[in-house]
């Protein structure tokens, strides 16, 4: 969450500057640099991390800015405010997101203790935000619940597609958490809250190997929720693609959103596909119809011609 830290002290500089050392306009987030009296050359005996973050000032010659690699940004009255570290920023479907943002909100879950979300890419390709929760004493928070509550205080796009529960968190020698020691996701399925019922009929079947392959999970039952499994819009589309291909259906976007499970959705293309057939049934005994009048007609026609050839 946003921190405001005030204005600069005396005989400071503070830039907050993007990506090729521009100045952001007020209010468009940057890189919080600090430049000065007060701003050393450099780190002792540590050349290429000076090198990184001590740079010649652009916009004043002779002097130097420093790197802090804060986010931050001007507000119209001067005042800066402070969003966290660029390396807990990360770019999901399109959105720039601040990962202490969605930290914040999940640990406000009566159930948590405290959380780490981390940014993961799939086998896929695509990225997707995991979170790691401890929970209070006594307490197991199940996957839909932390996914509901989050989805209450944030966009989609910020809602993480799955939580791992943890004793503790793992540490770097420093004392910082080791977010590359995280375990990932083992493809399970997650505990929803609903008891697990596997697929009977052929439809559920497909579908449900659609949406193992699509979601990377396994063992996912008839009445678990397409996006309690973490499924999202991007995800959506590669789905809607495979059951076109296997049922050769004209399944919209909105059918998804409406028949969230495998049984619901699996129920509604049966009977769409009934209705189909029906229909295209009822069309086949139809032209077969007005051809049997067709020959009976020509039939009257031709009996009648011969009684007036033979009168």
């Amino acid at each position: 969450m946003p921190i405001t830290i005030g204005r600069p002290i005396d005989n400071t500089s503070v830039y907050i500057l993007d990506e090729h050392l521009q100045q952001t306009a007020v209010g468009i987030i940057g890189e919080l640099c600090i430049g000065g009296a007060d701003v050393t050359q450099g780190y002792l005996n540590r050349d290429e991390l000076t090198q990184d973050r001590f740079l010649p000032n652009p916009y004043r010659t002779g002097d130097t800015i420093y790197k802090t690699g804060d986010l931050a940004r001007y507000n119209a009255d001067g005042t800066l405010d402070c969003l966290g570290r660029i390396d807990n920023q990360v770019k999901i479907r399109g959105f720039r997101i601040e990962l202490g943002e969605i930290e914040s909100v999940v640990t406000q879950h009566s159930g948590v203790q405290d959380t780490v979300i981390v940014a993961q890419t799939t086998p896929a390709g695509s990225k997707h935000l995991v979170g790691y929760v401890i929970p209070q004493a006594g307490t197991t928070p199940k996957v839909s619940d932390l996914r509901n509550f989050s989805k209450t205080k944030l966009p989609d796009y910020m809602v993480p597609a799955t939580f791992i529960t943890l004793e503790t968190f793992p540490l770097t020698a420093n004392g910082k958490i080791n977010r590359l020691a995280l375990p990932k996701p083992d493809g399970e399925r997650p505990d929803l809250g609903n008891m697990f019922v596997p697929p009977r009929t052929p439809a559920e079947k497909k579908l449900t190997t659609i949406w193992e392959d699509v979601l990377l999970v396994n063992n996912i039952g008839v009445n678990d929720s397409f996006f309690d499994l973490g499924g999202d819009s991007l995800l959506i589309v590669r789905v809607l693609n495979k059951i076109r291909n296997n049922f050769q259906s004209q399944l919209a976007v909105h059918d998804l959103f409406q028949y969230r499970t495998v049984r619901t959705l699996a129920e509604h293309l049966t009977d769409t596909s009934t209705s189909i057939n029906g229909k295209a049934s009822q069309k086949i005994d139809d032209r077969a119809a007005k051809r049997r009048d067709a020959v009976n007609r020509q039939k009257k026609r031709n009996l009648a011609r011969q009684r007036a050839r033979r009168s």
